[in-house]
């Protein structure tokens, strides 16, 4: 497999950043690859945090991919854990509270918000995972190809959450989710249970 390419955008330099996200679809291999329908997967942030890329660079982005003839649409999924993102209406909330709106140039749709997932069967069992099939979110999957727009930051079970783990975690519904996460395994010490049933409320 040949190497990955790397765009760097220095800032430091007086490179402005709307031009160079424009420059980034135009002008390399994304042009080739996305068509019809696009789904522009963003993470919008959970209410009352500001760690998630600003809306002007994803009205960059949808302006870009207009003028190229396609269809975009802004994406996200509802979350596994019970805050504000856990409910569709609460996810549509929250991206209208932070800027995810129309004004961008194009609808927000929850992802997994528009019915049952869709199955796909892995070809091979993950190692250390076990799991051998993963459920899409409905709207990704009729989707004819995706641009992940995502900010990259450390996290508390994977060492680093980026790009694969907005794919992998970010594209599925709740039930893939939840066994992602059982993949990962429970131990259990009987010797460090006081018998609290904080275990049980999580």
């Amino acid at each position: 497999m040949p190497p990955s390419k790397v765009y760097f955008l220095d800032y430091s330099r007086q490179v402005e950043v709307l031009s160079g996200v424009r420059s980034l679809i135009e002008d390399t291999e994304l042009r080739g690859v996305l068509r019809g329908r696009v789904a522009v997967k963003v993470h919008i942030g959970e209410y009352g945090n500001v760690t998630y890329l600003r809306p002007p660079l994803v009205h960059a982005v949808i302006a870009t991919l207009r003028g190229l003839g396609l269809d975009p649409f802004i994406t996200e999924t509802t979350t596994l854990y019970p805050k504000r993102r856990f409910t569709v209406e609460g996810c549509y909330e929250v991206a209208q509270l932070h800027g995810f709106t129309d004004k961008l140039g194009a609808p927000f749709i929850v992802a997994d918000g528009e019915g049952e997932g869709v199955r796909v069967e892995l070809d091979r069992v993950v190692e250390h995972c076990g799991l051998r099939e993963v459920e899409l979110a409905p709207a990704l999957a009729k989707a004819d190809s995706m641009l992940l727009v995502v900010h990259a930051k450390g996290h508390l079970l994977a060492g680093f959450g980026g790009a694969l783990k907005h794919l992998a975690m970010g594209c599925v519904t709740k039930r893939s989710k939840a066994a992602q996460h059982a993949a990962c395994g429970l131990e259990f010490d009987p010797d460090k249970c006081t018998g609290c049933g904080e275990c049980v409320k999580a």
